[in-house]
């Protein structure tokens, strides 16, 4: 990135130059890492107190909408760093159950990792997932979203979980696909 001196009479009232915000971050489209996706269509008929993994556990699949920089292997269901790095992840879901009830619904969140070429993924050491809830009977929903800032190597791999308890009889859920989707943005090392 090449930087422009200024004097510094220039720098001030109306005699300010004008400056492009790529020429501030050094970012521009062609060279921002992020991705997202979400749910292809609805996915019905899952247990109550289950792991579910988008784009990787079988009937969850996914659309891309935006992968800069190669970021989201569509045919595995996984994202895979291209640098090593700070990552922003982010995932957010909606839950609906099929039938009434008189306990709470609980959903949760969390991201798994595995190494490079690795389909063995397992929970991010010192990384919390997150838990919302609905603690009103009779509701059979549950929404939230979540986010987490990670370290990862070139070639680590992501999926992205969500899991619902019910306490009552709740059993038969429902991601739906308008309020079910993740994604990512590399911020640099």
């Amino acid at each position: 990135m090449a930087f422009s001196k200024i004097a510094a009479e220039n720098l001030g009232g109306s005699t300010l130059p004008a400056l492009a915000g790529g020429s501030l971050t050094g970012l521009s489209s062609a060279t921002a890492k992020n991705f997202q996706v979400k749910l292809t269509s609805d996915v019905s008929s899952k247990n109550n107190n289950t792991w579910y993994y988008l784009g990787y556990s079988a009937g969850f699949g996914t659309t891309e909408r935006v992968d800069n920089g190669s970021m989201w292997d569509a045919s595995s269901g996984f994202f895979v760093a291209p640098d090593a790095g700070q990552y922003l992840f982010y995932l957010a879901w909606a839950c609906y159950g099929t039938s009434t009830h008189d306990g709470y619904d609980i959903g949760y969140a969390k991201l798994q990792k595995a190494a490079s070429g690795s389909s063995s993924f397992s929970d991010i050491s010192g990384y919390d997932g997150e838990r919302t809830g609905n603690r009103t009977p009779n509701k059979g929903y549950v929404a939230g979203n979540f986010s987490q800032i990670v370290s990862l190597t070139a070639g680590e791999r992501i999926i992205f979980g969500t899991h619902v308890y019910s306490g009552g009889s709740q059993t038969d859920w429902e991601w739906g696909e308008d309020g079910t989707y993740f994604g990512g943005v590399y911020l640099g090392d």
